[in-house]
């Protein structure tokens, strides 16, 4: 089916939390949402006010609606300490609003958290076909971050609600396996996520960075850019740029994300090496300020111990900036394409890996030329097309099976 087709199909996505700062489903969903409209689908959202509202300076706010895109927020209960996301006002639209067939699908966004089970729940007991991004929620690591209750979680709900979904969505080969391997029928397609290819373009916010961290001006700087998780090895990249800091007294190293336990362990790192003066947290950012900090980026390294997709090494390719990554970010492309180096999570390597690119200039202006091309296979629109062009055959598939039911 054309993927520009006008059809109107009618698809609610659902999400627990939509600001910024909750990390890169948020992201991507913001992204997704305005190119599924242009490729003809019909969007809405549910979501919950599970975070504070964040403002960056001379931005917009985190939490803004996107535009020509309805979005229902519903707040949540009060067990939502136990399960996030929780809200008994969400579940009660998804009823209504299946029930009553306002949406053709559901796309659901992460999985242990109550928004995935009340959609899910919603969808089967309404017969709406659903869809499942798992969002590299079953990577490894992360199903070893209290394995008791996700072992128990998944093998007496989550796996149901996987193997009721018409899709299960991953964003790579090794997911799709991962996800296969623990819910062996599950129906996975692969799919990547996409980066706005002008996601540097915007200078505008490199005075006010400059402004507000004098230190990066003139400097070389590494960025790490993503959630102060300690999954994402933010405490082994700061031990990697310890070590090369004397053969490069001009580099600063630059945290951009919000802190989800990590930063006091950085900073403990930091004050022991003496080098406070050298490492800049800029909390969460977005809009010109994120693209000012690409731009201002010499070296981008996420040295992480999972990831579905990051969001953040395809900005950073897209953004001319050669990366640092470590094999579990499962994107072997950069290496083959010459855009940056693939390292083992350990600080040595890491270390050697930003020494060689911060001594080379015309090595991180070659490899960010080959990052900006291979950024461009990645383009929004034509994965928001091949999205909508599953929602399509989701939605045909279930037709078909419904009307042959209902023959026989």
């Amino acid at each position: 089916m054309a993927s520009n087709q006008a059809d109107g199909l009618r698809v609610l996505h659902v999400l627990r939390d939509l600001s910024i700062s909750a990390g890169g489903p948020a992201i991507v969903v913001r992204s997704l949402l305005p190119e599924l409209l242009s490729a003809g689908i019909r969007c809405a959202l549910a979501t919950t006010t599970a975070s504070g509202d964040t403002t960056v300076p001379g931005e917009e706010n985190d939490r803004s609606p996107l535009p020509d895109i309805p979005v229902h927020r519903f707040a949540t209960g009060t067990a939502r300490k136990y399960w996030k996301g929780h809200s008994p006002a969400l579940s009660a639209f998804l009823d209504s609003q299946l029930r009553d067939g306002r949406f053709d699908l559901v796309h659901v966004h992460e999985i242990w958290l109550y928004t995935n089970y009340a959609a899910c729940r919603a969808a089967h007991r309404h017969g709406v076909p659903h869809i499942v991004t798992v969002h590299g929620e079953m990577d490894g690591p992360r199903l070893w971050k209290k394995p008791i209750r996700k072992w128990v979680y998944m093998r007496w709900v989550q796996s149901g609600l996987l193997r009721s979904a018409d899709a299960v969505h991953a964003l790579n080969s090794r997911e799709a396996e991962g996800i296969r391997r623990i819910v062996k029928d599950a129906r996975v397609f692969v799919l990547p996520f996409g980066v706005d290819c002008g996601v540097a373009d915007d200078r505008s916010g490199l005075p006010g960075l400059y402004r507000r961290y004098p230190v990066l001006r003139g400097a070389k700087v590494v960025l790490f850019l993503g959630r102060l998780d300690r999954a994402k090895g933010p405490e082994v990249l700061t031990r990697g740029f310890v070590r090369v800091c004397g053969r490069h007294p001009d580099a600063v190293l630059l945290f951009a994300g919000p802190d989800h336990g990590a930063k006091a362990h950085v900073e403990n790192v930091v004050r022991r090496a003496g080098l406070s003066n050298r490492v800049v947290f800029a909390g969460t950012i977005y809009g010109p300020t994120k693209a000012a900090a690409l731009a201002a980026a010499d070296v981008f390294a996420l040295p992480s111990y999972s990831e579905g997709f990051s969001s953040s090494v395809l900005e950073a390719l897209a953004a001319g900036v050669p990366v640092v990554i470590s094999e579990p970010c499962a994107f072997p492309r950069v290496e083959e394409e010459a855009a940056g180096l693939v390292v083992p999570i350990e600080e040595r390597s890491v270390a050697s890996a930003i020494d060689r690119l911060l001594s080379d200039r015309d090595l991180r202006e070659a490899m960010g030329k080959k990052g900006k091309a291979l950024a461009r296979e990645y383009s929004w629109p034509g994965l928001a097309a091949r999205m909508a062009d599953r929602y399509r055959a989701v939605v045909e598939q279930r037709r078909l099976a419904d009307e042959s039911t209902s023959g026989a």
